[in-house]
């Protein structure tokens, strides 16, 4: 299950980040593969249970080494978010 779970992330990210790129040059998440590990100059992370979210494991990563982990280990109430603010040109169109 964690592994699903690991590739659903990695997917998510990856396809925001191709959007992001696509969509204007000027637009791009720092850290998409969240490789500047933890604590992360990019992305703050938060869970309701304590949990840390980025995590160090080559094995488990979809590429590199680091990666995020949402949902704790089957813990009962656990809310997990990683996130990120970035900019859009004022005239950009979100889809």
């Amino acid at each position: 299950m964690k592994k699903i779970r690991i590739v659903v992330i990695v997917i998510v990210v990856l396809a925001l980040l191709a959007f992001v790129q696509s969509s204007s040059a000027a637009v791009t998440l720092g850290d998409g593969c969240f490789e500047a590990g933890r604590p992360n100059p990019y992305w703050t992370e938060s869970s309701t249970l304590g949990f840390a979210i980025i995590w160090y494991s080559p094995g488990d990563a979809h590429s590199g080494d680091w990666f995020a982990y949402l949902g704790g280990a089957g813990a009962g109430g656990e809310v997990s978010k990683v996130s990120q603010v970035f900019k859009t040109p004022k005239k950009a169109s979100l889809t």
